[in-house]
């Protein structure tokens, strides 16, 4: 207590018998601080220390830097290898659409879920398609199908696209803002060719 009777914060040491009840009383204390800390000012003579980042910034922080290379990547296939002009090639992206993170942080165990949505740029100016919430199949059970007009060769882009959910701490949130990708270069859009009988 201040002199004029104002709750102030100060920091104690708490004596554990094991390291997992050190990590409890650290966890609760850093919760309490980090809701006590914009409240109250520091006691004389207590340092005056950070809070503890929030559940929501430990959450962003490691969606950011930590999954943003660990996210499954789209290897994106359409078989045979080429196509004909004017009939449907069948994608297969061979990526995962749902992955679960766990990540144990100073507030306890973080936990990330996370929920992919697919995108294709087919290299031919239609524009970007999708969402697709399949990861693709091959003929005849594909659901992400393109016929291109022309022959010619073609980049095909595919991109997924990534949201989240989070649980840290008792609090939860959600996140977005990252993407995955894979490429098909120089695919090859083939004429068809009517063969005539002599």
């Amino acid at each position: 207590m201040l002199p004029d009777g104002t709750p102030c914060l100060t920091i104690a040491r708490i004596p554990a018998e094991s390291a997992a009840q050190a990590g409890a009383i650290e966890d609760t204390g850093n919760i309490l601080w980090e809701y006590q800390y914009a409240n109250y000012p520091p006691c004389p003579g207590a340092a005056r220390v950070a809070p503890p980042p929030s559940p929501a910034v430990i959450a962003g922080d490691f969606w950011r830097v930590e999954l943003e290379d660990r996210l499954d990547k789209p290897k994106p296939r359409i078989a045979p290898g080429y196509m004909l002009a004017g009939k449907l090639g069948y994608l297969e992206t061979n990526t995962k659409l749902a992955e679960r993170f766990e990540h144990q942080t100073p507030l306890g165990l973080l936990v990330i879920n996370a929920t992919g949505q697919i995108f294709v740029d087919w290299g031919d100016d239609t524009g970007m398609s999708g969402p697709y919430r399949s990861a693709g199949k091959p003929w005849p059970d594909g659901t992400i199908t393109h016929s291109w007009s022309n022959a010619d060769h073609y980049d095909v882009v595919v991109t997924e696209r990534w949201t989240a959910t989070w649980e840290l701490a008792g609090r939860k949130g959600s996140l977005d803002g990252l993407s995955t990708e894979g490429r098909i270069e120089d695919f090859e859009v083939r004429q068809l060719q009517a063969v005539r009988n002599r």
